[in-house]
């Protein structure tokens, strides 16, 4: 029912029982609530954020952030070994490569840095290509968020939640995955660079 019906139907003409406030920045709530407590009534009025109204709906998200977690750390395990197998290819395909640079003169520790610029530059690269790849889509589902159905959106329905799955659009989020690729390709490093500084110079150059 809309406001004018439901104070029709309880007799409570003009009157209302509680304030719904929708912030357009969520990040901000501290804030706001410090300043709505500061400009009423403490003794006749309550000021609650929805974490501590809706005590469930909290509950269900910290259960959903947890799985969210789990399912993230898997598909890094599984980008890691993705890239760590590359690197092997990589390294083992260039083993002749590294033992002619090395035999002309090239010292080894310079040779590991070279193989650590070249994995940044890639890893960088990849990432980046992704995010662009990744930015369109992220806006469209953005701006039109997949609207659940069925059981699924009743459920929503009964906690007040619009039933709709919108992406989240955050540079923050964006930096972290980035950030976690190029930690995820500084590991995989280690072995080209154990590789260039064991490296055999006449074994190298008969493979």
């Amino acid at each position: 029912m809309n406001l004018p019906t439901t104070q029709d139907f309880f007799g409570a003409d003009n009157r209302i029982t509680s304030l719904s406030i929708s912030l357009k920045n969520p990040d901000e709530i501290g804030k706001s609530m410090s300043e709505l407590k500061s400009g009423v009534n403490l003794d006749k009025l309550e000021v609650m954020p929805w974490d501590e109204l809706m005590v469930e709906v909290m509950q269900q998200l910290k259960v959903k952030t947890a799985s969210g977690l789990i399912i993230i750390s898997i598909l890094y395990m599984i980008v890691g070994f993705g890239i760590f197998g590359t690197v092997i290819m990589m390294t083992n395909e260039r083993t002749k490569e590294f033992g002619v640079m090395v035999s002309v003169g090239m010292q080894k520790t310079r040779l590991a840095k070279i193989l650590v610029l070249e994995m940044v530059f890639i890893g960088l690269t990849g990432a980046l290509s992704g995010v662009a790849a990744a930015l369109p889509i992220m806006a469209w589902y953005n701006l039109h968020p997949i609207r659940l159905w069925g059981a699924m959106a009743q459920t929503y329905i009964a906690y007040g939640i619009e039933p709709v799955m919108p992406l989240a659009l955050k540079w923050s989020s964006i930096a972290a995955n980035v950030t976690a690729i190029l930690i995820i390709v500084m590991f995989t490093c280690i072995f080209p660079v154990r590789r260039a500084f064991r490296l055999k110079v006449v074994e190298a150059l008969h493979k």
